[in-house]
């Protein structure tokens, strides 16, 4: 974890304290999205980033789910304007899509292989999601607040769980955030979870 910055009078976890760090925090944030139709994720994101852009003083954040516009969004915290990168990740039977799960996936339990750089190299060339990954210092996980759980079904359940995997075969350290988790019925779920 980065450095604290000194306390103040009010001491290390009020809210005027920052974390100061020599470079950008990167942070990524996964199973949330601005939705016009969901205003529940909505809100749990918009706090979610809130929360971060009060917490380090110099941040890169990175939203990546199913559902998210690709792009970039300005959010506005205490008068100071953000720039948050938004990245579709694609739940397709296409493999050559750009930032198709199954291929990132499979391409990251082949890149742990020995003399495997120029598979890794493709894949982060053509895969933006991974790249944002690879690059974070912290990934966090909304699964839409109520998604890690197999109660709406399978297909919606992997949505959730999927790019968490994958986060953990990049090596890359995954935060919960609070959120549903379970039940889970079937015994697939219950192994992936």
């Amino acid at each position: 974890m980065p450095p604290k910055a000194t306390a103040s009078q009010d001491g290390p976890f009020s809210p005027s304290s920052r974390f100061v760090c020599p470079q950008p925090v990167r942070v990524c944030i996964l199973g949330a999205s601005f939705q016009k139709d969901n205003l529940a994720v909505s809100s749990i994101l918009s706090g979610t980033i809130k929360v971060i852009l009060s917490t380090y003083r110099d941040v890169e954040i990175s939203v990546l789910d199913g559902t998210v516009a690709p792009g970039w969004m300005d959010v506005v915290q205490e008068g100071t304007k953000t720039e948050v990168k938004c990245l579709r990740i694609a739940f397709s039977a296409r493999l050559s899509t750009e930032n198709n799960i199954w291929t990132m996936l499979i391409g990251s339990l082949v890149s742990r292989l020995p003399r495997s750089q120029r598979i890794h190299d493709g894949l982060t060339t053509h895969h933006s999601c991974l790249r944002s990954i690879e690059a974070a210092d912290i990934v966090v996980s909304l699964s839409g607040g109520d998604r890690f759980t197999d109660s709406y079904g399978v297909t919606r359940f992997l949505s959730a769980a999927l790019p968490q995997l994958l986060v953990l075969l990049l090596r890359r350290p995954l935060v919960f955030l609070p959120q549903t988790l379970g039940p889970f019925q079937k015994r697939l779920t219950k192994i992936i979870a």
